[in-house]
């Protein structure tokens, strides 16, 4: 029995990822059909399709009851915030719990399963077999322990961290904090991607002058109103999630700014495409806040005017006033004049358009991402198995 489990398990690979947001969004991907949110799957979509012995935390989504999850979780998170100052969330791996303990290999890309696993390796209840992990401001996470003087869980998480085979980050500053200042070598920077077909210049009228994306906690739609309160002839139009949108019409919105929520990706594609200008204010953070959009809308070859702060820093061979407009982070005096001199110049609004899609087809692609990604993964494969992952 021992040997046919042995022999049913060699070459498989775990994927470990929030189901909520992804478990519908891997079905669509593997019928064949196009979608823009492919790019959260991070390329498992791609070894599923290379049949590489893929298993997921899909098929595991109904077991054990939620009752029984929430007692776990409620004697888990005291536990975990004594071992390594981090959380995540144990309900929804606790049913993949079992095939936790016996792979091998595990592709993980959300903190939210990283974090209980490396808490249970940490006490010995799980083995430390070969991982490969997303970032997702693990940086921040250590930089945060250490502010609150948590030495000894910020120890633990360290060491934790030394023992995951390879650290995905996008942001090259994530990179280098990770290596420098808390002495990771296992850390590499892959830049991100986008699906330049979804995201294409497709629109030769522009019903919004200045067009805001995004919904993470980075976004500074503070000054993305305090903009709009300078410029009231202009349009404005806002894309972000509830929770935003809730904090936003409280304080209430200028007569000239529109808002979106939970809008379909397909359709703030569409959006991009509409909009003379994409501003995406993001207040200062160490990794990937706004990069995604960022790369959307120049691949939409939409002149775009942002901070440099986080990721979009360096790697990503951003140029002011070539390929894209940056101005001092919360400073909406400065982002005001120079969205007003980009929507009265419109040949000057072309060219950084038309370099932003350049850089994005050259160099930026979802499938340079992936290949990028699943590279590290084949890595890791290769050690495990000793056979190389087909194409990678």
């Amino acid at each position: 029995m021992q040997r046919q489990l042995e022999i049913a398990e060699r070459g498989s690979l775990l994927a470990l990822f929030p189901m909520e947001q992804r478990d519908r969004l891997l079905e669509i991907v593997l019928k064949g059909e196009e979608t823009p949110e492919r790019y959260l799957l991070y390329g498992l979509d791609v070894l599923i399709k290379c049949k590489i012995p893929v298993k997921t935390n899909l098929a595991f989504k109904n077991s054990p009851n939620q009752l029984v999850r929430r007692n776990i979780s409620r004697l888990y998170r005291p536990l975990a915030k004594k071992v390594l100052g981090a959380q995540g969330n144990i309900e929804w791996l606790l049913p993949v719990w079992s095939e936790i303990r016996r792979s091998p290999l595990i592709y993980a890309f959300s903190e939210r399963s990283i974090y209980p696993i490396l808490v249970f390796r940490s006490i010995g209840l799980l083995p430390r077999v070969a991982m490969v992990v997303i970032s997702i401001g693990i940086a921040e996470k250590l930089q945060a322990l250490a502010m609150r003087r948590k030495v000894r869980e910020q120890k633990w998480l360290l060491r934790e961290m030394k023992h995951v085979s390879q650290i995905i980050t996008f942001s090259s500053i994530e990179e280098d904090i990770l290596k420098r200042q808390f002495g990771l070598a296992n850390v590499s920077f892959v830049p991100l991607g986008v699906d330049v077909t979804s995201f294409r210049p497709r629109s030769n009228t522009f019903p919004v002058d200045v067009l805001g994306v995004g919904a993470d906690k980075n976004r500074d739609f503070e000054i993305f109103i305090q903009v709009a309160h300078r410029l009231p002839a202009v349009n404005f139009k806002l894309i972000t999630n509830n929770h935003h949108a809730d904090k936003l019409t409280k304080t209430g919105l200028p007569a000239n700014v529109s808002m979106r929520v939970n809008v379909p990706l397909k359709e703030i594609a569409n959006e991009y495409a509409g909009s003379k200008i994409v501003f995406l204010p993001i207040r200062e953070n160490t990794y990937s806040g706004a990069t995604t959009c960022l790369l959307q809308a120049m691949s939409s070859a939409r002149p775009v005017v942002t901070n440099r702060v986080g990721a979009t820093k360096r790697g990503y061979q951003f140029v002011h006033n070539h390929n894209l407009v940056f101005v001092k982070t919360g400073d909406a005096e400065a982002a005001a004049k120079q969205i007003e001199k980009l929507l009265e110049e419109g040949a000057r609004r072309r060219y950084i358009g038309r370099n932003a899609r350049e850089l994005v087809e050259k160099n930026f692609t979802l499938d340079a991402m992936i290949q990028s990604i699943l590279t590290r993964v084949g890595k890791e494969y290769s050690r495990v198995y000793g056979v190389k992952l087909p194409g990678f």
